[in-house]
């Protein structure tokens, strides 16, 4: 189930479609242009940012290049998922920002609560695994699927080795800290 993730936009509409579709309620995302003191207010509350990186093999997507976190590091309650399904990175990016939201307007819905507390015990990398093989998260996620104009008969659009890929990176304010989470880091 896991292999059968497809790319969707970088589109905060389509993200926050995707969060609704799920249950969640109490969130939009918006695109962000500039990231001064006045943009930000007219977002007010902002649970955190995702950016979106070119992502090369054995590149560094991290702005801080800085050794990652372990896991005893890591605050106990602090979502983190590594990325183990290839194309889920969009998806586990948002997930990473509202998981760890601490606004009281953030309502995951059952679906997205139940695998909050199903999966908070576990390590990182059972975390990605279990967003692997979440059925609704990946029947919600594909529902979004990137649709090649060229394509017929309903095909999904795969990246070949002549395209760029990106890869989806979130930032988010947990416990009077900032936060980089990366699937694809320790």
């Amino acid at each position: 189930m896991s292999s059968d993730w497809c790319t969707i936009e970088s589109d905060p509409g389509v993200f926050t479609e995707l969060l609704e579709s799920v249950g969640v309620k109490g969130v939009e995302l918006e695109e962000l242009w500039t990231l001064d003191d006045d943009s930000l207010a007219q977002l007010d509350p902002v649970f955190g940012l995702i950016f979106l990186f070119k992502w090369t093999p054995g590149s560094d997507t991290s702005l801080a290049h800085q050794t990652p976190l372990t896991t005893d590091e890591m605050p106990p309650d602090l979502f983190f998922a590594r990325q183990v399904t290839t194309n889920a990175c969009a998806t586990q990016a948002i997930l990473s920002v509202i998981f760890n939201s601490e606004h009281k307007g953030v309502q995951l819905g059952s679906t997205l609560s139940e695998f909050k507390s199903f999966t908070s015990s576990f390590p990182a990398d059972l975390k990605g695994e279990a967003i692997g093989a979440s059925a609704e998260l990946q029947q919600a996620h594909n529902s979004f699927a990137r649709k090649d104009s060229f394509l017929h008969e309903g095909r999904q659009h795969v990246a070949t080795g002549n395209e760029d890929v990106f890869h989806f990176v979130a930032y988010l304010p947990f416990g009077n800290k900032v936060y980089e989470l990366d699937g694809l880091q320790s």
